[in-house]
This record gives structure tokens, sequence and C-alpha cells, in this order.
């Protein structure tokens, strides 16, 4: 995923779109099976978020409205992140398999992100049964610093 980063940096598209939205920061890399990876930028002035896909030929998004719990969208610090996808995705599985064997992962999502806890990779795994395994991963050191485990049928509803 860092790779990607790497790789729009010195991309023409991004080049022009950043000498016009100086002031935007990166915040997040995403990545979904089956899907082409997204980098997304974060412009504090408009208070919107400008996602670009990787694929062959890169291409931009619109820019959207930001969803955020916080009134912060943290800068994602691309050099610290020490783990590589590939080695969080293996330490993503292994925990679902010890703790939740029964369970048949259909689809994974991996969001690097820069939270409240620290710089992490926010892995999701959806299951057949409908369930969702949601763990924060340390981006530095690659030890699952939270996780959570439910039905989708509950993200709807409040918690007490």
């Amino acid at each position: 995923m860092v790779y990607q980063v790497r790789r729009l940096l010195v991309s023409p598209l991004f080049q022009e779109w950043k000498a016009k939205n100086p002031e935007a920061y990166l915040t997040h890399i995403f990545y979904m099976t089956e899907m082409e990876p997204q980098v997304g930028y974060y412009d504090q002035i408009l208070d919107k978020i400008t996602t670009f896909t990787m694929a062959d030929e890169i291409t931009r998004n619109p820019e959207q409205q930001v969803f955020k719990k916080e009134d912060t969208i943290r800068p994602l610090l691309i050099n610290d992140v020490e783990q590589s996808t590939m080695r969080i995705i293996e330490k993503a599985r292994t925990f679902q398999e010890e703790k939740y064997k029964k369970e048949n992962v259909v689809k994974e999502i991996i969001l690097l992100q820069n939270l409240d806890i620290g710089q992490v990779y926010n892995v999701t795994f959806i299951t057949d049964s409908f369930k969702i395994l949601n763990m924060k991963i340390c981006a530095k050191r690659g030890d699952v610093l939270q996780h959570e485990f439910r039905s989708l049928m509950d993200l709807g509803k409040k918690t007490e």
C-alpha cells in the first residue's frame, strides 16, 4: 500500500492536482478485495477528501464530503509505517483463524490511517454468516491493538 503513495506522488495527474491544492495532505490508503487501491488526501479548508484510484492508469475521483467522528482528520505519516500490507494481512488472517476459526471470510477491507490510538491498519473481514471482524493493527509494530466481532445486522443499532 505504501508503494501506491510513492507511485502517486510522481504521477503528472497528482502533481498538477497538488499544485492547485497545496494544503491537502495524505490521510488514508484503502484496499478491498476485487478493487483497485485508493489513496485519499484531505483538504482542511474545503473539508473535503479527494481520492485517487490506483489502477494501471491513475484516476482522480471527485471531491467528497468527509465522514468523521472527530473534529480532526489526522495526516498519515507514511515514513512511520514499518509493516507491509502483506504482513498485516497475514497477521489478521492468523488472528481470525485462532479466535474465530468457524467463520468463513468472504471480503477483506484494509484501511491504513492515523487514528487516536496511532497509525493503524484498520482491517475488516466480512464473513459469509454476515458478521464483521474489525482489527486495529499497529502500522509500526504489527500487533493487534483492538478488535471487535459482531453481526453486520448490528451496524445500524445504537450501543449503550
